[in-house]
């Protein structure tokens, strides 16, 4: 049986050995396993801000090996987070405006919905962030404002979905240029070596007992030894 507490490894018992040359020969085996620092991957998290929830809060993911076997996954969130945020939400309120246009009221009656003054001052200013970089949705939502603020009789109703969901496929868009067609930002090779030196000194004790359970596929916060150490088991996944 593994011992699950912190332990020197100057003193073994003869089962403790046994436990550290298996940990020493996957080390040795497992080489080849370790992921690549400089290829950070893009991923997609549920989040709740200050701002407001995101379920799609985009994430770049970085896994630096520390030992063949062992890696530290960081999970960085980059300078474009608030537009991820924006993006949300003037997607979910266009959402919420096509399902009160399906319920069928007349048309004049949409540019009353009190939510709709708040949703027109959040996407003039978002278009205007964006500085022309996208004519295709500064031209769809001058359309649409065309339609449904009109000082004449606005677009039927039939028109005004139509122009909504011109508009919300233009966010998506802008959303897919942003998010979707890159890996995410890469860290400094100085802040990578940072981190990979301050939790090889944490896990020192621990990493014989941390490859041979990551070779087993065992969840390591899944242990309250490890949880009780200090950040031991935190932001560490077993890759093997």
């Amino acid at each position: 049986m593994i011992n699950l507490c912190p332990r020197s490894t100057t003193h073994l018992s003869p089962h403790q050995a046994d436990t550290a040359q298996m940990a020493e020969d996957l080390l040795q085996t497992l080489g080849p396993l370790v992921p690549e620092a400089s290829n950070p991957r893009r991923i997609f998290l549920d989040a709740n801000l200050r701002e407001g929830y995101c379920p799609l809060l985009p994430h770049t993911m970085h896994c630096l090996p520390l030992w063949p076997g062992i890696s530290l996954v960081l999970l960085t969130k980059g300078p474009m987070t608030q537009v991820a945020v924006t993006l949300y939400q003037l997607l979910d309120g266009f959402l919420v405006l096509e399902k009160k246009l399906e319920e069928g009221p007349e048309a004049g009656v949409a540019r009353s919905y009190p939510f709709l003054a708040e949703l027109r001052q959040r996407m003039d200013k978002f278009v205007k962030k964006l500085s022309g970089q996208d004519i295709q949705l500064q031209n769809t939502w001058l359309d649409f404002k065309n339609k449904i603020f009109s000082r004449s009789e606005p677009g039927s109703s039939l028109e005004l979905l139509q122009a909504v969901g011109s508009v919300k496929r233009q966010l998506c868009s802008v959303y897919r240029q942003l998010f979707l067609t890159s890996a995410g930002h890469s860290l400094s090779q100085g802040l990578r070596d940072h981190a990979q030196k301050l939790m090889r000194e944490k896990l020192l004790d621990w990493r014989d007992f941390l490859l041979v359970k990551s070779r087993r596929n065992i969840t390591m916060v899944s242990y309250p030894c490890l949880q009780q150490g200090p950040q031991t088991g935190e932001g560490v996944s077993p890759r093997g």
